[in-house]
């Protein structure tokens, strides 16, 4: 059906794609046609979407609406149109009580079948806490909020937070097409996020990686779990998350990180070597909670902010020769821009040299 659409449009399909591949399917809001979310069709002033699609079966069969602007429509087409689409009538069917929490258990049995971390869940499952107030308190339940009443959301709220908060709204969306509702989900595309500012990271100094290296070394060779945990974070890496998970061999560490991925890193023989001598489980073990880890250090060593302990490690062998995509490998990021933070650490190298040659050689000074 959807290489047919594309072919009434007057457009290519995708080459190596068939019908069985397009899972989410199609819709159209407000004269463009998206397939798989992707825009096909893009002047609704121009060019009409064709009698034949805009009565196929299949439309209403995805949503339950067809929802486009019908200025330049003739009247058999305004017809097929629902009314007050700038009112957000949709004609299909609302989500009562029983129904949407029905639909949240499944959704999070479904993500949690898909191999998403506790953290994850845990963070979208107080998201869903947020929105589910946040409706209640504008009066509608949370499948019914339309872009305006998400944006009130926004309001007074951290960016970072609100983007997370996102995160979960969409995520559930996305699943709800499986269902065919897709009213929330396209809401969501008018959605503006709120901006980020991007900020250098923070981190230690090299003196700090220095220092604090040595006092790593000096506990792993008393044995104390202290050692390891320090060193797992400044000399590999390693979110404070991950060394539940991790274990020793003779020149690399090895754990199972964000997303379900396991990843190996280089790592100095004194740390290897504790690793293997300490017991990793039980009373005393150096496996425990990131929460006890965190108290232990704060109260022990005087550290707090432990991720900057991973920011130091990247920006110290930035700033030593080693590439951003090794740095990438090292760090486990599924993606470039992730690790392209710590280029803002580094500055280019003789500026000030440059500045002062073009004024000497323009003033002779």
């Amino acid at each position: 059906m959807l290489n047919k659409i594309l072919t009434l449009l007057g457009k290519e399909p995708k080459e190596g794609k068939d019908e069985t591949q397009h899972s989410t399917g199609f819709r159209i809001v407000n004269g463009v046609l998206y397939i798989d979310n992707e825009q096909v069709y893009l002047n609704p002033d121009t060019v009409e979407i064709p009698q034949e699609l805009l009565e196929s079966e299949d439309v209403e069969s995805f949503d339950g609406s067809v929802l486009r602007n019908s200025q330049n429509l003739s009247e058999e087409k305004q017809s097929l149109m629902p009314r007050s689409p700038d009112k957000h009538v949709y004609s299909e069917s609302s989500l009562n009580e029983d129904e949407l929490k029905d639909y949240i258990l499944r959704y999070f049995q479904f993500i949690e079948a898909g191999g998403k971390s506790k953290n994850t869940i845990f963070t979208y499952k107080y998201s869903h806490f947020f929105w589910d107030a946040h409706a209640k308190n504008i009066g509608k339940p949370l499948y019914d909020m339309n872009y305006e009443d998400i944006q009130l959301g926004f309001m007074e709220h951290d960016p970072s937070s609100t983007r997370t908060r996102l995160s979960f709204l969409k995520s559930f969306a996305k699943w709800l097409l499986k269902e065919n509702r897709a009213k929330l989900f396209i809401e969501l595309q008018k959605v503006q996020p709120p901006k980020i500012g991007i900020r250098i990271v923070k981190h230690k100094s090299s003196d700090d990686f220095v220092k604090y290296t040595l006092i790593a070394k000096e506990l792993c060779e008393k044995k104390d779990r202290l050692g390891i945990w320090l060193g797992l974070m400044l000399n590999c890496g390693y979110r404070i998350s991950e060394i539940r998970n991790a274990s020793s061999y003779d020149t690399y560490v090895q754990t199972l990180g964000k997303g379900n991925k396991e990843r190996r890193t280089p790592a100095p023989e004194w740390l290897t070597r504790a690793m293997q001598a300490c017991q990793p489980d039980g009373r005393g073990g150096w496996h425990i909670e990131r929460k006890r880890i965190d108290k232990l250090l704060r109260k022990t060593i005087g550290l707090n902010h432990f991720h900057r302990l991973r920011h130091t490690y990247a920006t110290t062998l930035l700033h030593n020769g080693m590439t951003l995509d090794e740095i990438q490998l090292l760090l486990g990021h599924a993606e470039i821009r992730t690790t392209q933070i710590y280029a803002k650490t580094k500055l280019p190298e003789n500026v000030i040299k440059t500045i002062d040659a073009i004024v000497a050689r323009k003033t002779g000074k």
